[in-house]
């Protein structure tokens, strides 16, 4: 399996970046392997459609699980409309979320959880669902 865990940086020690279009990199995680490769996100400086095109991007990397912190409602549509799971990250590392995937402690998150273009205007309603 694929997961892909949004990051402040390249290393699997590195803070998760709570922000999915404008994430600093993307870490993609194999779990047959358990290789990591590092992606620096190539829309971080986009005007518009950051989270669309990083939802292509995961895309194109075959990433079947997305771990991140808040999602806009454009990658939302995109990722909810492909074989992309998606769960919510708490803060930590990237080694921490992969292990906490894995225990099955993150939620599901099922649409938007911010309004779009950053992540300080969250929605009221929480849009994750508890996995327990």
């Amino acid at each position: 399996m694929r997961i892909c865990i949004t990051s402040r940086g390249t290393d699997p020690k590195s803070q998760i970046d709570l922000r999915f279009g404008r994430c600093a990199c993307f870490i993609f995680y194999d779990t047959q392997n358990e290789d990591t490769e590092a992606v620096l996100n190539p829309a971080l400086q986009a005007i518009h459609g950051a989270g669309v095109q990083s939802s292509q991007l995961l895309l194109d990397k075959k990433t079947e699980i997305l771990i991140t912190g808040n999602l806009g409602p454009n990658a939302s549509a995109i990722l909810s409309k492909s074989a992309i799971k998606v769960f919510a990250a708490n803060d930590g590392t990237v080694e921490q979320a992969i292990e906490d995937f894995k225990a099955g402690r993150l939620d599901i998150i099922t649409g938007p959880t911010v309004t779009g273009h950053n992540s300080d205007n969250s929605f009221s309603d929480s849009s994750t669902t508890d996995m327990e």
